[in-house]
C-alpha cells in the first residue's frame, strides 16, 4: 500500500479458506483500523433471523462496513433472493452498509435474483464486484447498464480487470465500456469505484495478463484518462468512503439537514385526509370537504396548530387562535402519527438509497414543522431512523420554521456549525429558516409548492432525486 500510495483499503472476507470464520480479517482490522475497512461474508446457511443477528454482530461489534453476497455458498437448490437472502439484504440497508455481489460465473446467471432483492429493499445500496464479470464482447453488458440506470442504489466496482478483459495490461479494450458508464446520464462517474482483486491476481500465474497490486492501480491512469480530477477522486476513494460510511477529508465540519413531508416522504394524502377528519363538524367550517388540496398545500408553511386554526377561520390576534389551534393540533397529531405506514408516508423513489449512501459519511438531521414523534415515526417505518443524529419537530423547539431555532438545535446536537451545513426542503419557509440559520438551502420541486416559488426561495433548486444526489455529493466534496 505504501509503494502504491494507497491510504486505505477494503478487505473482503474470503470464501476460501476461511468461509464464515472472520477471525483473521477481524484481527487485521482491529490491528490497523486506520488502514483497513472490513467487508463481511453473508451466511445464508443460517436461519434468516440468526443470519441477520450474525451480520449485526459483525457490524456493531467488529466494525465491518459492508457484506458480500456470494451466490455459490447458498445451500444447493436455493437462490440469493430466498428468505435468508431477502432478510440479509434488508438488514444491510437497516445497518447502513452496502451489499457486494460476487457473480463469479457471470452476472446473467444471477440478474433476476439481484433485481428481486433490489425491488424488495430499494433503500439498500449494492455493488457489482469486478464489473459483474461481464467481458467486453458480451451482450450482458447491456443488461448491466440497464440494471444500474434503472436502480440508483446500484454501484459498479472497476476491479479484477484481468478477469473480464482478454487483452494484456492495462486492458485498453475496457475503455469504451468504462466510458459508457460515465456518459450514461442515469449512472455517471460517482456510481463507480476502483478495486484491485489483490492478492488473487498474483495467485493466478496461468493468467498471463494478471497484474500486481501497483499495476492494478496504474491501470486507472489509462481507463480513467477521460475523467476529470473530481471524477477520478470519487472513483479512486470518495465513493468507497461514502458507501462504507466514512467521512472524506475536508467534510468533517459539514452536515445535511432534511425536511420530512414533501421532501423525504410522500405524505400528502395522509396529512390532507387527517386534516379533513379533524375539521369535520367544526363550527368554523360548514363542511370538512371545503378544505381543498390547494388550501391545504398553501397552509403547510405553518406549524400544525397555526395551520388548523387558520383552517377554521381564526387569525393571529383572535382570542381563540392559540388555544383552538393547540386543541386541534393535538387531535391531528394523535391521528396523524397513528396512521403512519410505508403506504401513507413512504419515501419518494430513490430517496431511501440516497440516505443509505450518505448516512454514514456525513452527519444528518431532520427538522419538520409537524410533531417530533411524527417525524420519528416516518423515519422508523421507512427503516432509516439510524441515519439521523438529531430529529426535531415544531413541538420540540422554541419556534417553528421559518424561524431558525430547529435547524440551530439540530446542528448543536450533531456537533456542527450551521454555517457549514445545508438544509433540504420544499417550502419557502424551509429556505427562510436555512437563511436565518446561516445555512445553504436546496429546494426540491416534488413537494407542496410550485417550481417557480421554490426557485425564487432557495439557493439551489433540484427537480429529481438524481439531481439532488449530485448536488449533495458536490457539497460534500467541496
Amino acid at each position: 500500500m505504501v509503494d502504491a500510495d494507497v491510504d486505505l483499503a477494503v478487505i473482503v472476507q474470503p470464501t476460501q479458506p476461511y468461509l464464515h470464520d472472520h477471525t483473521y480479517v477481524s484481527s487485521t482490522i482491529a490491528s490497523h483500523p486506520s488502514k483497513f475497512i472490513g467487508v463481511a461474508l453473508a451466511n445464508p446457511s443460517l436461519p434468516p433471523l440468526e443470519a441477520c443477528a450474525e451480520l449485526r454482530r459483525l457490524v456493531q461489534s467488529e466494525s465491518y462496513r459492508g457484506v458480500r453476497f456470494n451466490p455459490y455458498i447458498w445451500p444447493s437448490g436455493r437462490r440469493m433472493d430466498d428468505d435468508a437472502g431477502r432478510a440479509l439484504y434488508a438488514e444491510a440497508g437497516l445497518l447502513g452498509i452496502p451489499v457486494q455481489f460476487m457473480c463469479f460465473k457471470g452476472l446473467d446467471l444471477h440478474l433476476e435474483e439481484i433485481t428481486n432483492l433490489i425491488v424488495h429493499s430499494p433503500s439498500t445500496v449494492c455493488v457489482l464486484d469486478h464489473m459483474g464479470f461481464v467481458p467486453p464482447s458480451s451482450p450482458v453488458w447491456n443488461d448491466l447498464i440497464s440494471l444500474c440506470a434503472t436502480y440508483p442504489s446500484v454501484f459498479i466496482k472497476l476491479s479484477a480487470l484481468y478477469r473480464t478483459s482478454p487483452s494484456p495490461y492495462p486492458f485498453r479494450d475496457l475503455l469504451p465500456h468504462v466510458r459508457s458508464l460515465r456518459e450514461n446520464e442515469n449512472i455517471g462517474a460517482d456510481r463507480l469505484l476502483w478495486g484491485t482483486d489483490f492478492p488473487f491476481a498474483q495467485q493466478h500465474p496461468e493468467i498471463p495478463n494478471a497484474p500486481g497490486y501497483a499495476e492494478s492501480w496504474d491501470a486507472a491512469d489509462v481507463l480513467l484518462e477521460e475523467f476529470n480530477a473530481e471524477e477520478r477522486a470519487e472513483i479512486l476513494g470518495g465513493t468507497a468512503l461514502r458507501l462504507h460510511g466514512l467521512p472524506r477529508p475536508g467534510a468533517e465540519k459539514k452536515s445535511i439537514l432534511w425536511d420530512i413531508d414533501g421532501t423525504l416522504a410522500d405524505s400528502f394524502n395522509l396529512g390532507f385526509d387527517a386534516s379533513k377528519e379533524v375539521l369535520a363538524g367544526h363550527p368554523g367550517r360548514a363542511s370538512a370537504e371545503q378544505l381543498t388540496e390547494e388550501e391545504y398545500h398553501s397552509s403547510t408553511r405553518y406549524c400544525t396548530p397555526e395551520r388548523l386554526a387558520r383552517h377554521v377561520g381564526l387569525l393571529p390576534g383572535d382570542d381563540e387562535f392559540v388555544s383552538e389551534g393547540e386543541r386541534l393540533g393535538r387531535k391531528f397529531d394523535e391521528l396523524y402519527i397513528s396512521r403512519v405506514t410505508k403506504c401513507t408516508a413512504g419515501l419518494y423513489p430513490g430517496v431511501g438509497a440516497l440516505l443509505s449512501e450518505l448516512g454514514g459519511s456525513i452527519p444528518m438531521a431532520a427538522m419538520t414543522n409537524a410533531a417530533r414523534e411524527y417525524a420519528k415515526a416516518v423515519l422508523a417505518v421507512n427503516g432509516c431512523e439510524g441515519r439521523f443524529g438529531s430529529v426535531h419537530g415544531a413541538d420540540s423547539v422554541p419556534a417553528p420554521k421559518p424561524m431558525p431555532d430547529g435547524l440551530i438545535k439540530c446542528c448543536e446536537e450533531l456537533g456542527r456549525d450551521p454555517c457549514y451545513g445545508v438544509y433540504v426542503g420544499d417550502s419557502p419557509s424551509d429556505a427562510e429558516a436555512a437563511r436565518m440559520a446561516g445555512m445553504r438551502s436546496v429546494g426540491v420541486t416534488w413537494g407542496s409548492y410550485e417550481e417557480d416559488k421554490v426557485r425564487e426561495a432557495f439557493d439551489i433548486t433540484v427537480g429529481s432525486v438524481g439531481e439532488l444526489r449530485r448536488t449533495l455529493l458536490s457539497f460534500i466534496a467541496e
